[in-house]
Formats: C-alpha cells, sequence, structure tokens
C-alpha cells in the first residue's frame, strides 16, 4: 500500500529543461542587444536582470504541463526578440531605445516613418540564428533530455520556494552593491548617480538599459506607461507644489546685446516661429537657396553653435512650453489627464491681446494627434494639410507638398495685417526619406545638378569641412534629394518675406518692420545617415557634431550676424519671454535665454540619446568625455556633471507637473 501512494506522487520529467533553454536564450538575447547598443555586454547590475530572469524560469518550471511550459517560454522569449530588433532599427537611425510608449502609444508615427534600409542586419541575423538555436532545443529536448524524478508533496515545493528566495536574495544583493559601487564612482551629490532615481526617471534611457538590462528597463517602461496616472505620494505631492510655487512670475529684466537692454525690447511685435523639420546647414547655400542664405547669413542673428537631437514633436513642444515629459507622449497626456499649461507661447501671447495665435503644419493633423495637443497648448486653432485649398496635397507619407506652396495657399490667414500674430509654422518637405523622387520638385532637382560644380567651391572656399559625394553617386542622389526639398523652405521663405515686406498693418506699418521671425530644426537629417556622412563622424562619435542645425532670430532691432554662444532647443522657449518681456514659470523650464548671462549654463538632454553642452559630451553618464568636435579648454567636468543632475532632478518634478495635471487640481 506505501508503494502504491509513494508511486503517486513520483514523476518522471524533463521539463525542467524548458528553463534551462529560456535561461541560455534569453541571455544570448540580452548580449546581442548590447553589443548592439554598444552598451557593453551585459548590465552593470547584472543580478537585478537574472532576479528577473530567474523568477520567469520558476515559473514556467513549476507549470504543470509542457505545452504551457513552452507557451510561456515562447511568448517571453518572442517579446525579447522582437524588442531587440526594434531597437536595433531604431539605434540604427534614430540612436535610440524605444519604450512601450512608443510602440503602444506613437506606434503609428514609426511606423510610418519606417523604411526597409533601416533594418540593422547583423543583428536581426544573429538574432534569428538564437531563435533558431531555441526552436531547436525545444524540439530536441523534449525528445532526448534525460528525465529526472520530482515528488509531488509539500516538502518538495518548500524545498524549491526556498531557493528561489536563496536566489533572489543573493541577485538583489548583488544589485545593491553594484549599485553602490557605481554611485562612488564619483560624489553622491549628483542625481544620475542615485540608483532609485534612474530607475524611477526615463529621462536617460540608455543608462538605465546599460545598468538595469532588457527586462529591468521594460518592466519599468510597462510600469510608467500602464500606471501612469497613478496618485503621487503625499511627499511628492508637496516636493511638487513648492517646486512650481518656486518658479511662478519670473520675468528677465536686463539681458544684454551689444551693449543695450534686449529684455522686453520685441514687446508688441508680432511673431512667426518656423520649426524646420531635418533642417542642415549644410542644405542652405547662395546658389540653390539663395533666399534662405542671404536671410539667416546678411540678415538674422544666426547661432551657428545651437544644437538639436529629439523627435519632432519633442522639439516642437519643448519651443512651446520649455520642456516635455519623457515618460509619456503629450498625445497620450492629453487624453488621460489633461493638459493645461498657462504658461506656454501661445497662452502668453493670447495673455498680452494677439489677436491671431495659430499653429500651421502641411501635413496630417492626426499625425502626433496635433489638433489635440496643440489645442490643448493653447493655440486658438491648428491649421493643417487637410485645411489647406491646394489641389495636389498627397496624405501618402514620403510624399509630401512643398512649403512654399502651402504657405502660399494661407498667408493672408498666416501673416494677417490686420490683427497682431503669433504664428507657428512646423514644416514637411525636408522630410526623409531621401531615396526616393518627388515629381512636385523636378525644376528643384534640376537646378541642384546643375549647381553641384558652384556647391563644392562653396563649401572648400568656406572651409565648411563637408564630405561632399561624387556627382552621380548614390549617395549624391541622397543629397540631391535633400537639398531639392530645402529649395521648398527656400520657396516658403521667398513668400512670407515677400508678404512681409509688401503688406501694412493698421497702422500704416510694413509687416516686414513689427515681425519676428525665428527658424530652427528639430533634429538633423538622420535618414540614410545623410547628416553623419555630411558631417564625417560616427553615430556612436563622441562628438555632437551631426547635431548642429540652424537656429536664427530676425528682428530689424537686434540686427544680424554670426552668434557662436552654445544653446539647444531648450533655450528658445526662455529666449523668446525675454524678448517678449514675458512671466513665466522659471523651474518649468529647462533652458536658459541666448541674451542672459545664464546661458553658460546650458545642458541639453536629449529624448533619445546624447548629453552634452559646450565643453563635455557623454551618452550614459558612466563615461564624460570632452567633446571631440569643439576645442575646449580646461573646463572642469564637474560642472558639466551638475548641470545634469540639476537638470534631471527639475525634470523629475516636470514629469509629475504633468502627470497630476497640476494646473487644474493642485494650483
Amino acid at each position: 500500500m506505501e508503494t502504491t501512494i509513494e508511486k503517486k506522487n513520483v514523476i518522471r520529467t524533463n521539463g525542467y529543461i524548458y528553463s534551462a533553454i529560456f535561461f541560455l536564450t534569453t541571455i544570448a538575447l540580452e548580449i546581442v542587444n548590447f553589443v548592439t547598443l554598444g552598451i557593453g555586454v551585459l548590465p552593470i547590475n547584472l543580478g537585478v536582470e537574472l532576479a528577473v530572469i530567474v523568477v520567469i524560469a520558476g515559473i514556467i518550471l513549476i507549470c504543470p504541463t509542457e505545452w504551457l511550459k513552452i507557451l510561456i517560454s515562447s511568448l517571453f522569449v518572442g517579446f525579447q526578440f522582437v524588442i531587440n530588433i526594434i531597437n536595433s532599427c531604431v539605434y540604427k537611425n534614430l540612436y535610440n531605445i524605444t519604450t512601450i510608449d512608443m510602440i503602444f502609444a506613437r506606434g503609428g508615427e514609426t511606423g510610418a516613418v519606417f523604411e526597409l534600409d533601416m533594418i540593422h542586419l547583423p543583428s536581426l541575423i544573429v538574432s534569428l540564428v538564437i531563435i533558431g538555436l531555441y526552436i531547436t532545443a525545444i524540439v530536441l529536448g523534449s525528445k532526448h533530455a534525460p528525465k529526472v524524478e520530482v515528488k509531488r508533496n509539500s516538502r518538495s515545493l518548500f524545498v524549491f520556494a526556498v531557493f528561489m528566495i536563496a536566489f533572489e536574495g543573493i541577485c538583489l544583493s548583488a544589485y545593491n552593491v553594484c549599485d553602490n559601487a557605481y554611485a562612488t564612482e564619483m560624489s553622491s551629490t549628483y542625481a544620475f548617480e542615485n540608483g532609485a532615481y534612474m530607475y524611477g526617471s526615463n529621462a536617460v534611457k540608455f543608462a538605465n538599459m546599460q545598468k538595469y538590462g532588457f527586462y529591468g528597463y521594460y518592466l519599468k517602461s510597462l510600469e510608467q506607461f500602464f500606471g501612469y496616472d497613478r496618485p503621487i505620494s503625499a511627499s511628492d505631492k508637496k516636493a511638487l507644489k513648492e517646486f512650481v510655487e518656486d518658479g511662478k512670475d519670473y520675468e528677465y529684466s536686463n539681458s544684454e546685446f551689444n551693449g543695450t537692454n534686449v529684455s522686453g525690447s520685441l514687446a508688441g511685435d508680432n511673431l512667426i516661429v518656423i520649426m524646420i523639420e531635418s533642417g542642415e546647414w549644410f542644405g542652405i547655400d547662395p546658389y540653390n537657396t539663395p533666399t534662405l542664405y542671404d536671410f539667416m547669413h546678411n540678415q538674422a542673428l544666426a547661432y551657428t553653435s545651437y544644437y538639436s537631437r529629439n523627435p519632432t514633436n519633442f522639439s516642437e513642444d519643448i519651443s512651446l512650453v520649455g520642456n516635455t515629459p519623457n515618460d509619456y507622449a503629450l498625445s497620450e497626456i492629453a487624453k488621460k489627464t489633461g493638459i493645461n499649461t498657462p504658461t506656454s507661447l501661445p497662452n502668453l501671447f493670447k495673455g498680452a491681446g494677439y489677436e491671431s495665435v495659430k499653429f500651421y503644419h502641411d501635413y496630417l493633423g492626426t499625425f502626433y494627434d496635433r489638433k489635440v495637443v496643440n489645442v490643448a497648448l493653447g493655440f486658438d486653432e491648428v491649421f493643417t494639410l487637410e485645411d489647406s485649398t491646394l489641389e495636389d496635397k498627397s496624405e501618402k507619407f514620403g510624399d509630401f507638398v512643398d512649403d512654399g506652396a502651402f504657405i502660399k495657399s494661407c498667408e493672408e490667414d498666416f501673416m494677417p495685417s490686420d490683427k497682431s500674430f503669433f504664428s507657428f509654422y512646423t514644416t514637411v518637405s525636408m522630410h526623409g526619406p531621401y531615396t526616393r523622387r518627388n515629381e512636385r520638385f523636378n525644376s528643384y532637382y534640376e537646378t541642384v545638378d546643375a549647381n553641384y560644380d558652384r556647391f563644392c567651391q562653396y563649401a572648400k572656399d568656406e572651409n565648411l569641412g563637408y564630405n561632399i559625394p561624387k556627382k552621380d553617386s548614390k549617395e549624391w542622389l541622397i543629397l540631391r534629394e535633400y537639398k531639392a526639398k530645402t529649395m521648398a523652405l527656400d520657396n516658403m521663405m521667398s513668400v512670407i518675406l515677400e508678404r512681409l515686406e509688401n503688406t501694412t498693418d493698421t497702422n500704416g506699418e510694413k509687416l516686414i518692420d513689427t515681425t519676428t521671425i525665428v527658424m530652427f530644426a528639430d533634429h538633423n537629417a538622420y535618414y540614410q545617415d545623410l547628416s553623419y556622412k555630411i558631417a564625417g563622424v560616427g553615430e556612436t562619435d563622441t562628438t555632437k557634431k551631426a547635431y548642429n542645425v540652424p537656429f536664427v532670430i530676425y528682428n530689424k532691432k537686434l540686427g544680424s550676424g554670426e552668434q557662436t554662444v552654445f544653446c539647444n532647443t531648450y533655450d528658445i522657449f526662455p529666449t523668446l519671454c525675454d524678448l517678449y518681456g514675458f512671466k513665466f514659470n522659471r523651474n518649468l523650464a529647462q533652458g536658459h535665454s541666448v541674451f542672459s548671462d545664464d546661458i553658460e549654463n546650458s545642458v541639453f538632454l536629449s529624448s533619445m540619446a546624447s548629453i552634452f553642452d559646450k565643453n563635455y559630451y557623454s551618452l550614459t553618464m558612466q563615461n564624460v568625455v570632452k567633446d571631440t568636435s569643439e576645442n575646449v579648454g580646461t573646463a572642469d567636468a564637474t560642472s558639466f556633471k551638475k548641470k545634469v543632475s540639476n537638470f534631471l532632478i527639475k525634470q523629475q518634478k516636470i514629469e509629475n507637473y504633468y502627470r497630476v495635471n497640476y494646473e487644474d487640481n493642485f494650483a
């Protein structure tokens, strides 16, 4: 009788093999991910990753049936494989890491810009080999792996539970040791050295992936996405309220430029802001784009040390509000908690009595949900391609309209003569890919081809350092496509300047005399690696050179000339507040006016990758190096680290500001 009971409590199984196969496969995929992203081989805090992997392996081990073990194992392996491939593509083309938010909330926009040449073949091939080995191991393991006897009783379950708890304890202890070692590399003063802070923030994605591994990173990303509107703690509420109240009603009053106080000097003037899609200095020359060239080099203040490295919607939002959340897209925040930003540029201009405050874009209003987000940010109207009277307005991504034709179709609304106005225009013509011919630009292609020799000579004479490909080469066709698209921007500038020069307002003054024009690029021309090839740098080089893009300010009161002060996208909002005399919340703005002494503190943290100021560059803040694109002096890296720390501390509170919709619920 005892023998019979004993046999019922004993099974012969090879189920353990699935846990082992999962463990080895996920580690192999982890290595591929890390090597592809250039952040090492395995996580710094390997204990965190092992803790998660072992829990999943344990679940697989105790599953009662073979098919369930295979299903759970394959789901996790499949998820890791898919995300690895996405990461390799995003890294290759955007030098970025994907998040759950990018997949679920911004998947449509991400899918629209995808091209086959974005695939990172080495990573794909190696990952497919690993998946092939995984499938082979599953098939062979179930048939040929030696079976072991497992007793089905409470004692064996207890022993297994104790083993799991002990292993998790070891892993988490290893995490603490690694995290403390990481923190002691530099002074604990800095936010980016605080493991708890960094893990709770998505501001430096590469750093979090490097420290906590694939599963550690994406568990946090899942929590941030699905738990975005969770309540914040009482202590965080108190800190947030103090932070917001302390920054209110800040106003620049004595910013000097050429010996003159420019704070508030443009109050009452109209404002046109043009965000140039994928703008590059090498797209502008005196032969193909004469209007732009003359405007930027001879009429405006040209900031030749301006840098940007963010997606289009991030750069747009930063220029309008002075910040942007990293944990969640504004389009989704608008739906979940709502957006109320009283000191956004649209709201500030409306508060100052401006009669026309509108946003314009010559692509679909649903892209990045601009019809929702930009109204929430304060614009009275969002005028997009669907609203235009243009007859030829393809809505297919990549088949973009001419920026000049779009503005021509709405120029009276864009630059009204009977109203004070603030008009913001995000262009689209220069967006990649640069491998497709656009029939609208046929005459532009002919002009670019005819001016090839003169463009090369211009670049040589000006010592611009461009790597211009040979005519008729594949690389030249890519550059030609980009320059033809820049000619569409030149056409737009011609329309705007002609309207301003030939139109008077109700006071009898020419609009050109009472209007400011600000132009800046959202990011570099990253499609087909164009920016990196022309600049002669690799994406992983420790330099910001490829992110040096146009930024100019035009107003007759300011004059013209090249300005070499280091600045970035975050500095646009406070600069405009300074010039127009607006009060804003200083703590909610991450940048500084280019006319103030504070501009020395300018630092740029990309939502994609890269952290830098005028002297130093870093990817994860593990290693800080002197920027090889600058002739840097003996500046202390400590000041750079302090800037980054201050930025991160502010960013955490800004994330909470949006998460709780502070102005509606706590102000």
